[in-house]
């Protein structure tokens, strides 16, 4: 059992990364994480501590007596898993949210000539809050949220759905509001985000304000991908109809 002890150890050092996880529709309060319950949706009588000796500890405080536990218990229960594939499967998460670090694209065996770029296992931690802190103003600002249906020409409620599937952010760089697109990385327990494609949304006189990836090269020491996985995994062999856009907004209009 000592993995397992390692497991939930790195679990908690992640406390809050987890949390976004399992639960995204929840909040941080600066001491707890809070939902409705282990089925996601938003509110605040499930509660799970963040800090201190009680970190990781959970409790719905409207759900039965059994509605407590550890971080372990936490991913049976919203996961709908037994403990022993609780624990692969968040020891799987783990190895796909290690610290900050570069990694090859591809195998040692490619010839060094050959290999891509080097792209992050997850955004530097900087660059997570940020994307995180947009999705929340984003969230909570439903003016905001028509303004860009309105200007797309989207129906109402587009840009909500984009911000609760975490698709869209607005973030805040260099003091300026931006759009922000996701990019994922696939694992195989799903997605991992490993970046945003962001621009501002207001032009200055007399600017071009082209499209940017965080993070990049120059600014973070990694990049990260940006079309290898469009076909992988066969796509192309299950899905009757592939449609190529210039742009995220594109692809959202058509859909």
């Amino acid at each position: 059992m000592s993995n397992v002890k390692l497991i939930k150890e790195q679990l908690l050092q992640q406390i809050v990364e987890v949390c976004r996880f399992l639960l995204p529709r929840g909040y941080n309060d600066g001491t707890n994480w809070r939902v409705g319950s282990v089925k996601g949706e938003p509110g605040n009588s499930l509660s799970v501590c963040l800090i201190g000796d009680h970190k990781g500890l959970w409790r719905d405080w409207a759900g039965s007596d059994e509605d407590h536990g550890d971080i372990l218990n936490l991913w049976m229960k919203v996961r709908g898993l037994p403990f022993l594939d609780a624990v692969e499967e968040s020891e799987i998460w783990l190895e796909s949210h290690a610290p900050y670090l570069p990694a090859p694209l591809f195998p040692d065996e490619i010839p060094e000539a050959e290999k891509p770029t080097y792209f992050p296992s997850r955004m530097p931690r900087d660059l997570s809050n940020m994307w995180f802190e947009g999705l929340n103003f984003l969230d909570n600002n439903p003016g905001i949220q028509y303004a860009l249906d309105e200007s797309r020409g989207w129906p109402e409620g587009t840009t909500e759905a984009l911000c609760r599937m975490e698709q869209i952010a607005c973030i805040h760089f260099n003091g300026r509001p931006h759009w922000a697109f996701r990019v994922v990385y696939p694992t195989a327990i799903g997605t991992v985000t490993v970046g945003f494609h962001a621009r501002p949304i207001e032009q200055l006189p007399g600017e071009k304000t082209p499209w940017f990836y965080r993070p990049n090269q120059k600014q973070d020491g990694a990049g990260i991908p940006c079309v290898p996985f469009v076909l992988e995994g066969g796509v192309e062999e299950v899905s009757g109809l592939i449609v190529i856009t210039e742009g995220q907004w594109d692809a959202v209009t058509f859909a």
